[in-house]
């Protein structure tokens, strides 16, 4: 079954996407993009800013600002602010880590 959730924060704080399912199912922080199953799923408003693409990428995160995770798994646990994430898995066990880069298969 095909599952699209678009939501659309109100103008008051921010504007925000998602597609897929559970995708930022804990409500999503401002101006955040999340396509994938799980994708930023449990981000909510302490995050911003956020882009996230593909399956589970950014699922863990919370409160991160300025992230981009494209790949299954990248950036899945991440929680702080500036880091780019490219490639399955890429940068998936990082937490705190900030303005860093990570390559995945």
């Amino acid at each position: 079954m095909l599952d699209i959730r678009i939501c659309i924060a109100s103008p008051v704080s921010g504007y925000s996407t998602a597609m897929g399912e559970s995708s930022m199912y804990a409500g999503g922080g401002l101006n955040s993009s999340a396509f994938g199953y799980q994708a930023l799923n449990q981000e909510t408003a302490s995050g911003s800013y956020n882009s996230s693409f593909g399956y589970r990428s950014s699922k863990g995160t919370i409160a991160g600002t300025g992230n981009s995770a494209f790949g299954a798994g990248a950036l899945q646990t991440n929680n702080a602010d500036s880091n780019t994430a490219v490639g399955q898995n890429a940068g998936q066990t990082s937490t705190t880590a900030y303005q860093c880069v990570y390559l995945g298969a």
